[in-house]
């Protein structure tokens, strides 16, 4: 946990120091190192955080299959 709480720290002082806005393996989420940004162009919330799962169902909301993806399908 110490290391991500290193690299938040230098995050955070690239943006509000340099204003540095894009860095490589950003930290998302302490809790969560697997976050994803996820960019759906909606006016009102342009991006969430977490993971994209597909699911597929059949008659009846019986879920027949289950993907979590690895990035954002739409990009």
């Amino acid at each position: 946990m110490l290391p991500r709480v290193s690299q938040v720290i230098k995050q955070t002082r690239a943006r509000d120091f340099r204003g540095e806005t894009r860095s490589e393996g950003k930290v998302l989420s302490l809790f969560e190192p697997a976050t994803e940004v996820i960019r759906k162009g909606k006016a009102a919330k342009p991006n969430e955080f977490g993971k994209m799962v597909k699911l597929q169902e059949a008659e009846n909301q019986i879920v027949t299959t289950m993907r979590s993806t690895t990035s954002d399908p739409t990009t």
